[in-house]
């Protein structure tokens, strides 16, 4: 098959994966929203930003890595990858429990502790797979990435509506996810019959690292952008707003979030493949911006139009409040669709420093935005987000 078919093929199927997951999910949330509170929504919202920080900060890069690096050591260099990937999601997991409970006291609920390690328990299985599912990414081979990951998010999403209604409350949302997590992992290892060394390879840590840090500094930063609103909103407006806040956000980037996935995770691989050819990278690129563009604008433009019955359909009357973040946030997707995938891009042609650069100036002017918009409630944190 040609790359250019490959490509399509990918896409094609990532996009199949991601409308069935987000049809999935919007009738579990639909469910679940009339179930549990706001509050609940907002406590498992804290809880994710925290270790997503702390994963950031840890593990980022080296599936990039896996996928960048083509040289004549690559066995070496993906087997050392693995187990420095193992290493630090393991320190990963220690910070969390030792600094959970810190955690929980700031956000005055200690729920938040028991919702960190249960996200632990499913993060450390995903990381597990992380070497795996690069080299199909790798090879573009999407197939088996699609149909693992659609079983395992149905399986989980149905596990969410399961124990809702056995009234695990707000820990529904998180403990489907561990239960699975280990057998997803399982099966990406048997697909690829991809087994690591014995040896850990440290003489190669120092490349990955090289390649890595600007990925993790642009990732730590960009997610205090993706992040820090829901970290002032929960502090300085409670957890009730921060649920409200949250599924706003969440709905209002639905198209955005898994546009730029699918877009992220096929360029990448390819971008990494005509890097030496510019002229055709420049070419690619502005006809995955001008794709973007076509399909995200129209329909975001729909949903903010159509917010208030989209709400009141989805997630009942109890979520009214809701509408208006939801229809201003909206505007901030519109302009993540086109710029956020441009790291795919950085990444693949090994400057990945551009994009810390900018998330440098960015984040502080972001989170001084967010903190002046939360002293006007949930819609000041909207204006506040999309106005940055």
């Amino acid at each position: 098959m040609s790359l250019g078919k490959k490509v399509f093929s990918s896409a094609f199927l990532l996009l199949i994966r991601k409308i069935w997951s987000n049809a999935i999910n919007l009738i579990v949330m639909a469910f679940l929203a009339r179930i549990l509170s706001k509050e609940d929504f907002g406590l498992l919202a804290i809880s994710s930003v925290f270790l997503s920080i702390i994963n950031t900060l840890a593990t980022s890069g080296i599936a990039e890595y896996v996928v960048y690096y083509d040289g004549d050591d690559k066995v070496e260099k993906r087997n050392s990858a693995f187990w420095l990937n193992l290493f630090l999601t393991i320190a990963v997991v220690i910070v969390v429990a030792v600094t959970g409970p810190w955690w929980a006291d700031f956000y005055s609920n200690k729920k938040v502790y028991s919702l960190l390690l249960l996200l632990s328990v499913s993060f450390f299985f995903e990381m597990g797979s992380t070497i795996p599912k690069a080299l199909l990414r790798r090879e573009l081979e999407y197939k088996s990435l699609v149909y693992y990951s659609s079983v395992s998010m149905t399986i989980i999403s149905v596990g969410k509506l399961a124990a809702a209604g056995a009234g695990f409350g707000v820990y529904s949302l998180a403990l489907p996810q561990a239960v699975v997590s280990p057998f997803l992992m399982l099966a990406f290892f048997l697909k690829t019959n991809w087994k690591p060394l014995t040896t850990i390879g440290y003489t190669h840590y120092k490349s990955i690292v090289a390649y890595s840090k600007h990925i993790v500094g642009g990732r730590v930063l960009t997610k205090l952008v993706n992040e820090g609103d829901n970290l002032i909103v929960g502090k300085f407006i409670g957890m009730e707003g921060l649920g409200v806040y949250a599924l706003a956000f969440q709905l209002a980037n639905l198209v955005t979030t898994n546009v730029v996935v699918v877009v992220n995770d096929v360029f990448m691989p390819l971008f990494s493949k005509v890097k030496s050819d510019r002229l055709r990278l420049v070419e690619i690129y502005k006809k995955m911006i001008n794709v973007l563009a076509t399909i995200s604008f129209p329909i975001i433009t729909i949903l903010a139009i159509f917010a208030e019955p989209i709400i009141m359909i989805i997630y009942g009357e109890t979520w009214i409040d809701a509408v208006i973040p939801f229809q201003i946030l909206c505007l901030f997707g519109l302009g993540r669709s086109i710029s956020s995938p441009s790291s795919s891009l950085f990444n693949a042609v090994g400057r990945a420093d551009i994009s810390f650069n900018f998330a440098l100036i960015f984040t502080p002017l972001f989170l001084l935005s967010v903190y002046i918009g939360s002293q006007f409630s949930v819609i000041g944190v909207a204006v506040a987000t999309t106005f940055a």
